[in-house]
């Protein structure tokens, strides 16, 4: 399970948002589940599934379901972007494990389920379900092409802007477009579009 490749998963996200006809963002997870994956979305509560951690969701294989914990119903539905990226990670569960997860993990009330959860801890499966929910929601032609609609240099309320504008948190977009496609570079409270602007913002000036 640990060998599946970024880059399968970023062109396995892909296909999805061309089988699913989304062009722009935001992309809305719980469509691209019901409306060209086939699932369900549900409310029930999950909070006997895991004893360790908080599980906002979970993957219930057999029913071909995404169960949303209804304990945690109020923190979802008040943060768009969790929610969104939720979803998002539980189909990447659904597409990438469902046939790992039929044979290994553990049933609860009878039904194999693949649970999100609060924990710092996090195995190989949930890194690829993380991925899967990133190159879902915010594919680099989206951002690219988003970005040249937002002058430089960005404040925090610009990168908040970008974030609403994909559905997702602005922690997310944050390390999307700084740390993982290095599109922006922070220095002194701002998003600079090019490293040399945000080096020279900070006093430093470069050898080359």
């Amino acid at each position: 399970m640990s060998n599946i490749s970024a880059k399968y998963i970023e062109n396995l996200a892909e296909k999805i948002l061309v089988e699913a006809d989304v062009n722009n963002p935001p992309v809305k997870a719980d469509n691209v589940a019901e409306f060209t994956c086939g699932l369900e979305i549900e409310w029930r509560n999950l909070d006997r599934c895991e004893d360790k951690k908080i599980v906002l969701a979970a993957i219930d294989v057999r029913k071909k379901k995404i169960c949303m914990n209804e304990s945690q119903e109020w923190e979802l539905r008040n943060n768009r972007g969790r929610m969104n990226f939720t979803v998002a990670h539980e189909l990447g569960h659904w597409l990438l494990h469902k046939d790992f997860a039929q044979e290994k993990l553990v049933g609860f009330e009878d039904r194999v389920l693949i649970c999100r959860g609060i924990d710092n801890r996090i195995d190989d499966i949930e890194r690829q379900a993380n991925l899967f929910a990133v190159y879902l929601l915010m594919p680099e032609r989206f951002i690219r092409t988003q970005l040249e609609y937002f002058p430089a240099p960005l404040n925090e309320y610009g990168l908040r802007l970008i974030a609403d504008a994909f559905c997702v948190s602005k922690q997310a977009m944050r390390i999307r477009l700084v740390d993982e496609l290095k599109l922006l570079h922070y220095a002194k409270g701002l998003y600079y579009k090019s490293k040399l602007e945000a080096m020279e913002a900070t006093g430093q000036q470069s050898l080359f």
